[in-house]
């Protein structure tokens, strides 16, 4: 860039040098030939000045000769007036921008007059015999001035015409050569303009307008840019650029399409998979609801027999969880996808919750005579900081699984610990199955929301394909991972892995393998069965849910009051308090008619009422959940809520002949 500035300098600079010269030559000229003008002027003048001066010295000649010859004394005063102007012209002449001769020579003229002036005055005095005499001599005197009179005129014409001649050949001379000099200065410019402009345009411009036609050609043919480099330094590092910046964007641009094909196959398959997720749920919810719908309608049978009875109660009661377990998996990965899935650390005791699980799956693992089997490698923490909640959910989809596509052998469910220096401890929890595997192509889309590896004809195929999606990102918010190694036909191993907080000062323990059994959740089952007391207020507004809830407590022991509304509701609990037997417990509906669950718990806080209050709502949103505790609620359960979930929070607020443990 620093050579193509200079170039462009030194075009200025000349054209301004040639500039400047020819202005000079020409501002020269002009002035000479200005002089020359002005010094015609003046003799022009002087020319003027002394043709009068010739032309009024002959007429006052002849007034002499007249004067001389006749004695006509009338015109001897205008003679002398005239003789002294005369003379006077005749100073002034001499005194111009003239040459000694032409200054001597109108000296002379004066002089004569002078001389003839005087000569007039004699001879008009004179008198006597000898007048004529002397006149006579008078006359010669003045015949002799008038000849230097006329002689010094005519040295003067005579110079001075010379001296015009000169000037009228010295301007044209002078006017000539302006004409050559300008018109020469002028081509010289032109010319000089011209190669000087054609040495930038050669040796710059041309390159620059050569790399803008290629770009622009390959713009509109789409076709490579080839560009050839020269000229300048400056203009083939900028072709040297502009080529890799082109390059570059070639790159970049079949980058792009590139990712944007990717991207599109990816919509491809989401949309595809979404497909099939609605086609899947569609079957997924028509089964059961047909299942329950029709089942309910066989119940309505008088003559049925009573195991064809509790067959269809199990039925109906296994498809409605099935059918619960559809619509808690869309809720929860709509929760995961919006970023409103939250875990709570706290300390917990893996082992009671793993112990817990084995318990709850090996009915299911039973009915279809596998082995269940929970096992510690090495010493694990008694207590971890962790989500139990999240923890269960992860563990029961992952045994779960397991159990469903294993048709034989049995499901291991290991647990070991990891630790690194400087990483936070790792708590490991191994799936370990016999079943039909999956293929490598399987295991990369299997924590994909909606994939299901299974065909839709497969008799094992079922659920939402959301479980595993939920899992692994359920795991990584747990501070851990969750992977897959598998082969069709060998079976799988998912490795869960969740962080355990700090476990400095936790007591190790050795778990080994645990026992599993049935007594634990029996027992529970027979506590439930009127093992509880007190009095609870029940606001529902639909009947069958409110039937069915007062039903399960009733069984369990409590006391039960219904309310359709949150106006009645009020008006029940208030009355209970003022009577001095206030309820243990009111379990609230959020939506009521005449008065909603959020009014109506806010109307009694408002009004003194401290006793326990739980929210029932079918939004299972986290903002809903923040939104009944700040209104006064002092818990929040979702619909539809279980028997066994409905026990355990009323075991929580009455009062209880045999408490049933938290952990169920």
């Amino acid at each position: 860039m620093r050579r193509i500035q200079q170039r462009l300098t030194a075009l200025v600079v000349a054209c301004s040098l040639g500039g400047l010269t020819l202005s000079g030559a020409l501002a020269w000229s002009w002035w000479r030939i200005d002089h020359d003008v002005k010094e015609a002027s003046e003799n022009s003048l002087v020319l003027k000045d002394l043709s009068r001066l010739t032309e009024r010295t002959a007429q006052w000649l002849l007034i002499t000769d007249l004067i001389l010859d006749s004695g006509f004394g009338l015109l001897l005063e205008p003679a002398e007036q005239e003789a002294e102007e005369l003379e006077e012209l005749a100073f002034q002449l001499a005194t111009t921008r003239l040459g000694s001769l032409e200054k001597n020579a109108l000296a002379r003229v004066g002089e004569s007059i002078a001389i003839i002036h005087r000569t007039i005055e004699t001879s008009t005095i004179l008198t006597g015999p000898e007048r004529e005499q002397q006149m006579d001599k008078l006359v010669s005197k003045v015949d002799r001035q008038a000849g230097v009179l006329i002689e010094s005129l005519d040295k003067v014409w005579a110079s001075l015409d010379s001296q015009a001649s000169a000037a009228t050949m010295a301007f044209s001379e002078r006017r000539g050569m302006l004409e050559f000099w300008g018109l020469t200065l002028a081509v010289s410019y032109l010319a000089l303009v011209a190669l000087m402009w054609q040495w930038v345009a050669v040796t710059t411009t041309q390159p620059l307008l050569a790399l803008a036609h290629a770009a622009r050609e390959a713009s509109v043919t789409g076709r490579p840019l080839r560009l050839r480099e020269h000229g300048p330094q400056e203009v083939r590092e900028l072709t040297r650029s502009v080529s890799t910046l082109v390059n570059n964007l070639e790159s970049a641009n079949l980058e792009m399409e590139s990712k944007v094909r990717e991207r599109t196959a990816e919509l491809e398959r989401a949309n595809r998979a979404k497909s099939e997720f609605l086609a899947n749920m569609s079957h997924e919810i028509r089964t059961p609801m047909s299942a329950i719908l029709g089942y309910a309608e066989i119940l309505r049978d008088p003559d049925q027999e009573p195991s064809d009875r509790d067959n269809s109660v199990e039925i109906i009661r296994r498809n409605g969880e099935h059918l619960l377990s559809v619509i808690n998996d869309i809720l929860y990965i709509s929760k995961v996808e919006a970023g409103r899935m939250t875990v709570r650390r706290v300390l917990c005791s893996p082992a009671d919750i793993v112990t817990e699980i084995g318990s709850l799956m090996k009915v299911r693992a039973d009915g279809k005579n596998l082995s269940l089997s929970i096992e510690g490698e090495g010493r694990i923490p008694e207590t971890i900081l962790s989500d139990p909640m999240r923890l269960r959910q992860i563990l029961v989809n992952l045994i779960g699984n397991a159990i469903k596509f294993t048709e034989s052998g049995g499901v291991r469910l290991v647990l070991s610990l990891e630790e690194s220096a400087g990483e936070e401890p790792k708590l490991h929890f191994e799936t370990i199955d016999t079943g039909i595997g999956m293929t490598a192509e399987e295991q990369a889309s299997i924590f994909e929301p909606f994939f299901q590896a299974l065909p839709r004809d497969s008799p094992r195929r079922g659920g939402t394909g959301l479980g595993l999606a939920i899992s692994r990102r359920l795991a990584g918010m747990l501070g851990g991972t969750l992977t897959v190694q598998s082969n069709r036909g060998a079976g799988s191993r998912f490795t869960l892995t969740v962080g355990t907080g700090s476990l400095a000062g936790v007591r190790m323990i050795e778990l080994g393998l645990v026992e599993l059994d049935k007594s634990r959740r029996d027992a529970v089952h027979g506590k439930r069965q009127g093992g509880l007391r007190g009095k609870i207020l029940l606001a529902e507004d639909g009947r069958d849910t409110r039937n069915l809830l007062a039903m399960h407590l009733r069984k369990a022991g409590l006391e039960v009051s219904t309310a359709e509304n949150g106006r009645i509701a009020v008006d029940k609990a208030s009355a209970a308090l003022g009577n001095g037997e206030p309820f243990d417990l009111i379990l609230m509906d959020m939506q009521m008619p005449e008065m909603n669950g959020y009014e109506a718990t806010e109307s009694l806080r408002n009004s003194g009422y401290d006793k326990p209050i739980v929210a029932l709502t079918a939004y299972a949103m986290s903002q809903e959940k923040a939104k009944c505790l700040s209104v006064g609620c002092d818990d929040f359960a979702t619909k539809p809520i279980d028997r066994n979930t409905l026990i355990e929070i009323a075991s929580r607020y009455a009062r209880s002949r045999e408490l049933v443990p938290d952990s169920l």
